[in-house]
């Protein structure tokens, strides 16, 4: 499928059709804004942007207001409070409900946008009629020659995560004639229709944060429709945002924190997909040896803490209460 081809017979009337972006900020109106600059410049103006702040201090809601407030179509955007931090699912959940798009974009607020990549993603959800959700090639904004993600493998049996092409070379990974079906497509950047988001029941608010994407993705799949990824690279993540700028106790912090929450997150996905023990337990093995070497190689070498964090994350799941 090429695109420049698809181009030359598209109807107009596709690029007419409604876009919500969503972004949520969370203590880092910088790669927010940053973000929002590249969303100005989108070649596709039939959309609107909505911000949930999850309970970022004054400083950094004054400076997104401020500069929300001198941006060239400030009545295009909307932006939305809460004192407490939401999380992922319930954050976004609310901003599709007051949303008024045909699409869906779910955006991370740490990414910057192509001025073609709404268009692309438009014309390839509009042209692919089994399409369910819509993404595209995803390279580290500091490496942007490396890839972070072209969707993703998801192994049933031993319920593992694969991010495909992650730190493989650019080059594998970026043909504009091809589409790539996958079993789900990361939350960082996605596409969906919103009467697909809602048959499906939206993202599953029992996950603050991660593996939200993932049961996506498979209600998508359940639904006998499509995950598709288009091997351009049109959005580039910059992973390290979240603990830019701290000290690097506050990046160890961080990082135990990330861990706990995709390990809770991911155990409450196990309990919901009727998984046997012994897969769970398959499962759990991997994901030790993944943090485990994590740890071992961090500076802090703080192997006992991932213990701390299995034992709470197991608890706090409740995946072997009754």
């Amino acid at each position: 499928m090429y695109i420049s081809k698809i181009f030359e017979k598209t109807n107009g009337q596709i690029f007419n059709i409604k876009v919500s972006i969503l972004l949520l900020n969370y203590k880092n109106s910088e790669d927010t804004i940053r973000c929002l600059k590249t969303i100005e410049e989108l070649n596709y103006k039939n959309f609107e942007v909505l911000i949930f702040d999850n309970a970022s201090e004054q400083d950094q809601v004054f400076l997104l207001k401020n500069y929300l407030k001198n941006m060239n179509n400030p009545k295009n955007i909307r932006y939305y409070y809460s004192k407490y931090n939401l999380g992922f699912s319930k954050a976004n959940n609310y901003l599709v409900e007051k949303s008024n798009g045909e699409l869906i974009w779910f955006l991370n607020n740490d990414t910057i946008v192509e001025k073609n990549s709404l268009k692309v993603l438009v014309k390839i959800y509009k042209k692919y009629q089994n399409a369910g959700t819509v993404s595209c090639t995803i390279p580290f904004m500091q490496k942007p020659e490396i890839v972070w993600s072209a969707g993703c493998i998801y192994y049933r049996g031993i319920s593992l995560v694969r991010s495909i092409g992650k730190f493989q070379s650019i080059k594998k990974w970026s043909k504009k004639d091809t589409l790539l079906k996958v079993d789900f497509n990361t939350g960082c950047a996605l596409l969906i229709k919103r009467t697909i988001f809602d048959k499906v029941g939206r993202f599953n608010e029992e996950y603050f944060v991660y593996n939200e994407d993932l049961e996506l993705g498979l209600k998508i799949k359940e639904l006998g429709l499509d995950n598709i990824v288009l091997l351009c690279p049109l959005v580039l993540h910059d992973e390290s945002a979240s603990t830019k700028g701290k000290r690097s106790s506050e990046k160890e912090k961080w990082s135990y924190t990330k861990i706990y929450l995709m390990l809770k997150t991911r155990l409450i996905f196990l309990s919901k997909n009727g998984l046997s023990i012994k897969n769970i337990l398959i499962s759990l093995s991997f994901l030790f040896i993944h943090f485990f070497l994590f740890f071992y190689y961090s500076k802090e070498k703080n192997i006992l803490c991932l213990g701390k964090i299995f034992r709470r994350a197991i608890n706090d799941s409740r995946l072997f209460k009754t």
